[in-house]
């Protein structure tokens, strides 16, 4: 709770210090803000790299939890991403936005990507994984398709079925 509280006034004072250098015309710059309590221990990070801008947030044990970050059109597609991490900092739960799309992202405890969500034009679509990273099910509701679609996969990632059959039969 103390972190939180900590964190809390360290964004007012960088708020503050915004407002105040607007007004006086005196402009702050860095490439990396390092929040760190009294003994040192880092409870954020916000930096600029190559890759686009950052907002790390760690726990009481130094271990990056959340990041919340804006990638650069070369690496990725130029706009947000937020990722929380458990323990070992191991993305679990990523949302991404692009251009065309809104998903969300769920990951094993192996790194492994097992359940995705995304939302684009056509509509929205569940997509689940095995722990090999096998598409095996997907639901979508699709513009200009009145039904529902259910669609099966085996473990090589074959299409084997789904409902209804007619409207998406290879």
């Amino acid at each position: 709770m103390k972190r939180i509280v900590c964190l809390i006034v360290v964004m007012a004072f960088l708020i503050a210090s915004l407002a105040w250098t607007q007004e006086t015309g005196r402009v702050i710059r860095a490439q990396m803000f390092v929040l760190e309590d009294a003994q040192g221990r880092r409870g954020a990070t916000l930096k600029m790299s190559r890759s686009g801008t950052g907002l790390f947030l760690y726990d009481a044990n130094g271990n990056i939890r959340v990041v919340l970050s804006v990638l650069e059109k070369t690496n990725s597609y130029g706009l947000p991403n937020l990722t929380l991490c458990d323990e070992q900092e191991r993305p679990r739960i990523t949302l991404q936005v692009n251009e065309e799309e809104l998903g969300f992202r769920f990951d094993d405890g192996n790194a492994k990507k097992r359940i995705m969500i995304t939302l684009d034009n056509d509509g929205p679509m569940l997509i689940l994984y095995d722990e090999k990273e096998t598409m095996r099910a997907s639901l979508a509701l699709i513009r200009g398709i009145p039904e529902p679609i259910l669609m099966l996969f085996d473990a090589d990632g074959n299409w084997t079925g789904g409902v209804p059959y007619t409207s998406i039969a290879p």
